[in-house]
This record gives structure tokens, sequence and C-alpha cells, in this order.
């Protein structure tokens, strides 16, 4: 009985401290965003921006972390970075309007809002309301649907032995309406797959050598698709871009901020 106890003892004892543990790491983490924020009003905004940026690496899915390092980046003058943590944010928290807004004023402020491509086309006319869920949500919302639905047809038939039914065929199409939303959007929303240009102007060349003539420039703020990657051992990496216009060419990996 009395070795039982103390086994009660040193369980609670251990609970204790690591529950004491958890609660000093997230007090240290809040004490450094309060640093940050009064670094931010106070127009510190590079000391702002590294205590930030030391917090995103320890929760690079944070995105109002994301959104904070975009604001410091904007108030220095930094429009690429600006844009790219904005939409770094945007994956992790899009009904967060203040994103939004932000991300929109300083596209308009440099002139950088991007032009349509067929895929833009659809997700804006078609499936408006996937901007405003994550790519993990719609992941989920689209498996437990499947889910359903496959059981009901499966419930169906071993009921009626009849599945081609009116409700059915309609399920079938919201279905299908729902995993053409789901592959667009993993297109436009999986990280590392688009960037941002963060140099006030580069080259796009037709091979990735230096010595090559640019085929033409791109300013900063302009958002590429990644499509391509070339790196090598002692030398510089580079990028292959694809423009909704459909042009491509190599650039180096240096001149963009991977969303």
């Amino acid at each position: 009985m009395k070795l039982k106890q103390n086994y009660k003892i040193t369980f609670f004892l251990l609970c204790f401290f690591v529950s004491q543990a958890a609660f000093a790491g997230s007090t240290e983490a809040l004490q450094s965003y309060e640093t940050a924020q009064k670094s931010y009003f106070e127009q510190d905004y590079q000391g702002a921006l590294k205590i930030f940026g030391e917090l995103s690496k320890n929760e690079p899915d944070n995105g109002y972390l994301l959104y904070n390092l975009g604001n410091c980046h904007y108030k220095m003058g930094e429009t690429g970075r600006a844009i790219q943590y904005y939409e770094k944010a945007l994956l992790k928290i899009p009904r967060v309007s203040e994103v939004k807004t932000n991300l929109s004023l300083v596209r308009k402020g440099g002139d950088q809002e991007p032009p349509q491509n067929f895929t833009d086309y659809l997700v804006s006319n078609f499936y408006f309301w996937s901007a405003h869920v994550t790519l993990p949500e719609f992941r989920l919302a689209l498996m437990v649907l499947s889910a359903i639905f496959w059981g009901w047809v499966f419930y169906e038939w071993l009921k009626n032995k009849k599945i081609l039914s009116l409700k059915t065929i309609l399920g079938f199409v919201i279905l299908l309406y729902l995993a053409g939303g789901y592959y667009l959007k993993s297109d436009m929303a999986t990280p590392g797959r688009f960037a941002i240009v963060i140099k006030p102007e580069i080259n796009v060349k037709a091979i990735y050598m230096d010595k090559d003539k640019p085929l033409f420039q791109l300013h900063e703020g302009t958002k590429v698709k990644i499509i391509d990657r070339q790196d090598f051992n002692q030398g510089a990496k580079w990028l292959r871009i694809a423009l909704p216009e459909g042009q491509t060419g190599w650039v180096l990996a240096d001149d963009l901020g991977v969303i």
C-alpha cells in the first residue's frame, strides 16, 4: 500500500514539473511577443522583426507571427518581403480580414496586383468560398464528406439493391465539384509552390547561366510559380518560374521569397 502511494506521489510530482516547464516556455514566448510588439509600436521595426523571426522559427505554422513579419517588412519599405509573409500568413489564417486588407493595400501601393490565369479564374468564380479555409481544413472536410457519401451508397445498395438514384447522382456530382476545388486549392495553396520577387528588379534567363542575356525582367512584389529547381554543390541555386501569361525562365533562388 505504501509502495503504491509512493508511485502516486512520484507521478504527481512528474506531472507538476512537466506542466511548470511547459508554462515557463509559453510565458517566455509570450514575453518575447509582447517585447516585439512594443518595439514595433516604438517604430523599432528591425528589432521587432528579429524577435518575430526567432519566434517564427519555433512556430513556423503560426499565421499571426507571419502576419507581424509582413507588417515589419512593409514598414521597412521591403514590399516584396511584406507580400511574401502576408501570402504565407493567408495559408494559415485565411479568415483573418486584416491579412487580406494589408496584402491588398501593399499590392495596390506598389501596383503589383497579380494577373489571373485560368486556375485563378475558376477559383474566384466557382470556388470563391475556398479562400476562407486552409488546405488541411479542405482536405479533412472532403475526406469526411466522401466517407459519408460512399457509406450512404453502400447502405442504399444493401437496402434496395439500387444505387443509381437521383440523390446518388446529385451527391456524386457535388463530391466531384468539391474534389475539383481541392485540386485547384492544393495547386494554389501548397507551401513552396509559389514565390515573390524580393529584389527591386531581377533578370529572367533562358537557362541558368549568369552570362546569358535575360529574356525579360520582373519587379519587386511579382508573384511567380515555381516549376523546377537546379542546385549546384558549390554554386548558386536556380529556380525555374512561370507567370500567369505563360512565360517561363530561370532566376536566382536568392531573388525570390518562397511562400
